[in-house]
């Protein structure tokens, strides 16, 4: 297992590495990097080690050298480095106590599993299946009654505007029952007919309503203004006007 960081204590690095020159200061860091991501010292090959500092000039290798001859003691397996021998220890010594500590503890949490009984009385491996088709079965017919009641209210509104007999209450619930539908409850009817009462003789008020009931318009604020305004008036026809008396033309 490589190790993702190590401690750099920087007053005792800059104690000792004082005297190195800027080469030399990458050459040491670098090293030091690989031996911590290693967990093991350095391999005693001065090949590899050039390349591990990137080390191509002799220059730059000659720096290489000098760091380890005098940071790294060479051994059997490689160079080693007290500090990091220290650090590399302390950090194995803390993992195998985590995952000592991580097992013990999934242990005792699938004994603790093992012996409680199940809510619904079965310990059957078949028991979490039936769990996922009984909260999915729940799942898709709370979203079908939902969209039976959404169906169910958009047909009763629009039956309620294509037949007469079905339709109730006044000209004016009726008309904001067409903004709200047709608007998808974002227009504002009851606004709207509360400010042509204040602009429009009531008889005009009460014959734009029924029009635009009657015509089924796509945009019914806009329909009844412009009728109120002039720019669509024209005269109510015979269907039109049985439709506006079965709707009871009260305002």
């Amino acid at each position: 297992m490589t190790m993702a960081w190590y401690p750099h204590f920087m007053s005792d690095y800059e104690s000792d590495t004082t005297h190195l020159s800027l080469m030399e200061h990458g050459a040491y860091r670098l090293l030091l990097d690989h031996y911590y991501k290693k967990r093991q010292p350095l391999p005693a090959n001065a090949s590899v080690l050039h390349r591990v500092c990137r080390a191509f000039a002799s220059d730059e290798q000659a720096a290489v050298q000098a760091v380890l001859d005098e940071f790294f003691e060479l051994r059997e397996d490689g160079y080693h480095q007290k500090r990091a021998d220290k650090e590399i220890d302390k950090a194995n010594e803390i993992s195998v106590k985590r995952t000592a500590a991580a097992n013990v503890r999934h242990s005792k949490d699938n004994k603790l599993k093992a012996e409680r009984p199940s809510q619904n009385g079965s310990n059957s491996p078949n028991s979490g299946d039936a769990n996922a088709v009984q909260v999915h079965s729940k799942s898709n017919a709370s979203a079908g009654a939902n969209a039976l009641q959404m169906d169910t209210q958009l047909t009763t509104h629009t039956n309620k505007e294509k037949d007469p007999a079905i339709a109730a209450g006044s000209i004016s619930e009726q008309f904001k029952d067409l903004v709200d539908f047709k608007t998808r409850g974002k227009g504002n009817g009851a606004s709207f007919l509360g400010k042509c009462r204040k602009e429009y003789p009531i008889e005009e008020v009460k014959r734009a309503a029924g029009l635009t009931i009657a015509a089924d318009a796509e945009d019914p604020i806009a329909f009844m203004r412009s009728i109120l305004d002039g720019t669509g008036r024209r005269p109510m026809s015979q269907a039109e006007m049985n439709s506006a008396a079965n709707r009871k033309l009260v305002i």
